[in-house]
């Protein structure tokens, strides 16, 4: 397999995973009654092409799936923003 190609197969792999986590989130909201949106990409205003990683952690919040886009904003899995600062993400203080 040639190194473009292997690229591209983890870009699409990834982008997968994130399409995944965003349609647990949004069912997870859809099944509490809490959103009346249709799809996974009108309940966060993005889709999973758009998310260039995701944070497990952010200071003074915890556990919780923060999803960063390409554009460098970010948001909760409740499709609330947050802060951008790298350095609330994923680090541990103590």
């Amino acid at each position: 397999m040639k190194e473009r190609d292997r690229a591209e197969t983890l870009r699409w792999m990834l982008q997968q995973c994130f399409a995944w986590q965003m349609e647990r989130e949004f069912l997870h909201y859809k099944a509490a009654g809490m959103t009346c949106a249709d799809t996974k990409e009108d309940f966060f205003g993005f889709s999973a092409a758009d998310v260039a990683e995701v944070h497990r952690h952010k200071q003074g919040y915890g556990r919780e799936n923060f999803f960063r886009l390409k554009d460098d904003r970010v948001f909760d899995s409740a499709a609330q923003p947050h802060e951008p600062d790298r350095a609330l993400y994923d680090t541990t203080t103590h």
